[in-house]
C-alpha cells in the first residue's frame, strides 16, 4: 500500500513556453533628434550646415504583438512581430524658426532567445525596427515646410515574462532602436522645399499580457 501510495503522488510538470501568442503592451518611448541641413531653408545662404536642430522626442506608446515560442530544455526561441501606435513627439523652438516631430507609429520583427525556469522566462531580443514620422519646419526662407517619413533601422534589448496561468502571461522589457542618418525632404505642398539628414535614436519600455494558444 504504501508503494502504491507513492506510485500516485503529483509530480509537477514543468511549464512549456512553446505555442503561439498573440497580445497587448502598452508603455513610453523617448529618443533624439540631430538635424543636418544640406539643401534650401535655411542662414547661410541655403547651402549645408551641421547640426542646425537637436532636440527630444517623448511620450507614450500602445499597441499589439504576435509571435511564437518553441522551448528545448530550458532554452526558448522564437520570433515575434510588434506594432504601436504612438503618442511622442518633440520640437527645437528657440524662435520663430523652428523644427518640430510627431511620431506616427514604431514597430519591429525581431528574433528571440530567452532562458526558462519553469513559469519565469528572460530573454534577449534582435532583428528589424521600423518607424513613421510627420515633420515641420518653419524657415525664414521657405516658410512652414513638412513631410512624412519611414524609415527602418535595427532593434536590441531583452525582459522578463512570468506565466500567470496556463494560457496568459505578463511581461516587461526593454528596447533600443537605431535609425541612424537618414536623408527627408520638406516641402510647402508649392515651391519651397528642403533637405536635410536626420539621425535618430529610440528607446522604449513596455509592459505587456499575453495569451498562448
Amino acid at each position: 500500500m504504501a508503494a502504491s501510495a507513492a506510485d500516485l503522488e503529483y509530480t509537477p510538470v514543468a511549464y512549456d513556453w512553446s505555442g503561439f501568442y498573440l497580445g497587448a503592451h502598452i508603455g513610453g518611448a523617448w529618443g533624439d533628434k540631430n538635424w543636418d541641413r544640406i539643401q534650401g531653408a535655411g542662414g547661410g545662404g541655403g547651402g549645408p550646415q551641421d547640426n542646425v536642430s537637436d532636440y527630444d522626442v517623448d511620450g507614450i506608446i500602445g499597441g499589439g504583438q504576435f509571435g511564437y515560442n518553441i522551448q528545448s530544455g530550458s532554452m526558448v526561441y522564437g520570433l515575434e512581430a510588434e506594432f504601436s501606435g504612438a503618442g511622442v513627439d518633440g520640437s527645437d523652438r528657440p524662435t520663430a524658426n523652428y523644427f518640430e516631430t510627431d511620431v506616427n507609429f514604431l514597430g519591429s520583427v525581431t528574433g528571440r532567445v530567452g532562458f526558462a525556469s519553469d513559469r519565469f522566462l528572460i530573454f534577449a531580443e534582435g532583428g528589424l525596427a521600423f518607424i513613421d514620422e510627420d515633420h515641420e519646419h518653419n524657415s525664414n526662407a521657405a516658410g512652414i515646410i513638412n513631410g512624412d517619413q519611414t524609415r527602418f533601422g535595427w532593434l536590441k534589448g531583452g525582459g522578463v515574462e512570468w506565466a500567470m496561468t496556463d494560457t496568459f502571461s505578463a511581461e516587461i522589457e526593454y528596447n533600443y532602436m537605431d535609425f541612424a542618418e537618414d536623408r527627408v525632404t520638406l516641402t510647402d505642398g508649392g515651391g519651397a522645399s528642403a533637405i536635410f539628414d536626420v539621425d535618430q535614436q529610440m528607446h522604449t519600455v513596455k509592459f505587456g499580457v499575453n495569451m498562448k494558444f
